[in-house]
């Protein structure tokens, strides 16, 4: 059985009178590097920080290890790295040391070098330098730094690759799996870059104004929401086919609708009141099938078992047609 390091119960989160997290449940076990997608104010951040303790929920709670007011030593097990660099007003040395010092611990020379050996700045040329002689780049190397030296047990990153050049990418990745595989950190990161979250995560966690929205068990439409003369909501595909849904929402200003995946099914003949699509890509796994479609200006994915893939033998750009349930 997987431990539970953080769950996530009930919580909500507004600033004023605006909601920005609305997370019903939601687990992260040990070991694990999770990664958080979702557009910008998509409450990333504002999770992260609420993981680290430096914000308090205005309903429900995060538990770490089981406390919803972790102890001191506890929370000194975690360390959240900001989307922006923040450095002390001191020598990269003394930034990287502070943490130690705030934990009582004593720290060699030898540490403060592979540190920053390990985020790709040399020590002798670094070791000294105050934090205004610092590029945007080189301080986001610190900071990371400054975080691994403590040999953090939960590591939060918030979009960790902002500033970071070409040679920074690498580095990152491999502080990453370092401290994963040397510390056995469970890492949590905050990114819009998904191309390079997927090359390091093992799960991925979507956040849709504030809501978890699971990209393998559910598609959100969100963009293309109007109302007809009635003041009913429909969703435009882009092609003339539009979809009515109960479960339509307004989240806060913006209108969004989760389809789950199971919903929807799909077929390869044309049936009468269905949307019309096209499969786009195809992928194979152990026990099922996954179809990419695309309906007008949408995609979407649905999941057929291996008995059907092996009847129907569907391909990519072949037209189908679905049914969506839960509509009206």
């Amino acid at each position: 059985m997987r431990e539970s390091v953080y769950k996530i119960d009930m919580l909500k989160k507004n600033y004023d009178k605006k909601q920005v997290l609305s997370i019903s449940n939601l687990e992260i076990y040990s070991g694990e590097i999770v990664g958080i997608t979702g557009r910008n104010g998509s409450g990333k951040s504002t999770l992260l920080r609420a993981m680290a303790y430096l914000e308090y929920p205005n309903e429900g709670g995060v538990a770490y290890k089981g406390f919803l007011n972790p102890p001191l030593r506890l929370k000194r097990e975690i360390a959240l790295m900001f989307s922006e660099p923040t450095l002390l007003k001191r020598s990269v040395k003394e930034n990287l040391i502070f943490g130690l010092k705030v934990r009582g611990r004593k720290y060699s020379q030898g540490e403060v070098f592979e540190v920053l050996e390990l985020v790709g700045l040399e020590p002798s040329k670094f070791i000294n330098r105050f934090y205004h002689e610092l590029s945007s780049g080189e301080s986001q190397r610190v900071a990371l730094a400054s975080r691994l030296i403590f040999s953090p047990k939960t590591l939060l990153l918030d979009e960790p690759t902002n500033s970071l050049d070409s040679d920074g990418l690498p580095r990152l990745n491999e502080a990453i799996k370092y401290a994963h595989q040397k510390f056995g950190s469970t890492i949590v990161i905050a990114a819009h870059d998904k191309s390079w979250l997927s090359q390091i995560i093992s799960r991925e966690i979507q956040l849709h104004f504030g809501r978890v929205i699971d990209p393998i068990a559910s598609i959100f439409f969100s963009r293309h929401w109007h109302r007809d003369e009635r003041g009913e909501l429909f969703y435009d595909f882009g092609d003339g086919q539009i979809l009515r849904l109960k479960n339509s929402s307004l989240i806060g200003k913006k209108v969004g609708a989760e389809i789950k995946v199971s919903w929807i099914k799909i077929f390869y003949n044309q049936i009468a009141e269905g949307y019309f699509g096209k499969i786009i890509a195809i992928t194979q796994n152990k026990d099922e099938v996954i179809l990419s479609v695309e309906i007008g200006i949408e995609r979407m994915k649905t999941i057929i078992s291996k008995e059907e893939y092996l009847k129907e033998k569907p391909y990519v750009y072949q037209d189908i047609w679905l049914k969506i349930g839960m509509e009206e």
